[in-house]
């Protein structure tokens, strides 16, 4: 298997930190006690993080719209002839619950005799998706695959803006640190065959950890699932233990990579999660890739699922 196409599309609103601390001050007018200290701690925590913009959708612009953007710049490289036989969207954004946000962007495409399906798995979804992509292309069930990562988390009214803005009590940074660190973007990739390309994936799994970094349906709390850290802001909302992750994910990080096998002098570019330019940067000294490490988050913030398509296409 081998990428044929990469494309990347993001909003056009840039958003600054101070921006971010606007957008609070304006929304916490029930905070309990001073806020400004609050906002001073959050200040230096994404300066920390090394984020400083994060591009937002304008009024006049729309997820769809940009989604299908991304999906036309990449199509467009194709050879003539060349379309894709399974459309898998990969977000934890969707335009569509039912049947999928994959039918959505493959009718709007004119691609209605295609397939397709949605995958969920948070910000590990280009991945997971690409696993996918590859066995199904192995076994000769498809020629041409295109991965949709549409990540849209700031949308009004879907699991963080403007809800999670809202701060009442200090302690509420614990667990909305990360919805501060959120950009917006579509990235596509499409994926052909190739005998001469071969793929292996490492995975190292922590089921336990789940409720680290969760979103919840609307309706939740009907049957809410056996854990305190789980809608900590109520139902529909975006909770995640940004310090937790960071003591987990770093030794999970070097542990994944070792046991990859891959040696450090043959790596030409290595791409991350961008969940934090300061972890990923320590991860990529304590492993001797520091000089092929591809950075989007101090521009684009977390862009979620979007993350690793994003830096290569960029890279590109």
């Amino acid at each position: 298997m081998k990428i044929a196409q990469l494309a990347v599309v993001f909003p056009s609103r840039r958003v600054t930190n101070e921006e971010v601390l606007d957008e609070i001050r304006a929304l916490s007018k029930q905070f309990v006690g001073n806020l400004e200290p609050v906002l001073r701690r959050l200040r230096i925590g994404l300066a920390r993080s090394g984020i400083q913009t994060r591009r937002w959708c304008a009024p006049d612009e729309t997820s769809l719209a940009l989604t299908l953007r991304a999906c036309r710049k990449a199509l467009a490289g194709l050879s003539v002839g060349e379309k894709p036989d399974l459309v898998i969207c990969a977000s934890v954004y969707p335009e569509l619950i039912e049947p999928s946000t994959a039918n959505l962007l493959a009718h709007e495409l004119a691609l209605d005799d295609v397939e397709c399906f949605d995958l969920k798995e948070a910000c590990d979804g280009w991945m997971k998706a690409m696993k996918v992509a590859q066995a199904l292309i192995e076994t000769g069930t498809y020629k041409c695959i295109m991965v949709v990562n549409p990540e849209f988390s700031m949308t009004a009214g879907f699991a963080i803006y403007p809800n999670l803005y809202d701060l009442r009590f200090p302690e509420q940074l614990e667990y909305r640190f990360p919805a501060f660190t959120i950009g917006e973007a579509a990235a596509v990739t499409i994926v052909v065959p190739d005998e001469t390309s071969p793929w292996k994936f490492t995975n190292v799994t922590r089921n336990d950890l789940y409720d680290l970094c969760t979103v919840t349906p609307s309706w939740y709390g009907a049957h809410p699932v056996p854990s305190s850290r789980v809608a900590k802001d109520g139902a529909g909302g975006f909770t995640s233990y940004g310090a937790d992750l960071y003591k987990h994910g770093f030794p999970l990080s070097l542990e994944t990579f070792r046991r990859s096998g891959i040696k450090v002098d043959e790596v030409d570019a290595f791409f991350t999660h961008s969940s934090s330019k300061k972890d990923w940067t320590e991860v990529a000294q304590t492993l001797g890739l520091t000089g092929v490490f591809h950075d989007v988050y101090g521009e684009y913030g977390n862009v979620v699922s979007a993350a690793v398509p994003t830096a290569m296409a960029l890279a590109l």
